[in-house]
């Protein structure tokens, strides 16, 4: 449940504008890839 809790939020912050780098150090992703995956699902490619 904690790790849907935190997917929810990486796409709650990319959706409202936030940058790749900034969302990445919000819940410790340690690869880039990580979030670059959320914000594809969005539609988002620009870091």
């Amino acid at each position: 449940m904690f790790n849907n809790l935190r997917h929810r939020r990486a796409f709650i912050w990319a959706n409202s504008g936030m940058s790749t780098l900034e969302i990445m150090q919000r819940p410790g992703h340690s690869n880039i890839s990580t979030t670059m995956g959320y914000r594809r699902l969005l539609g988002f490619t620009r870091i």
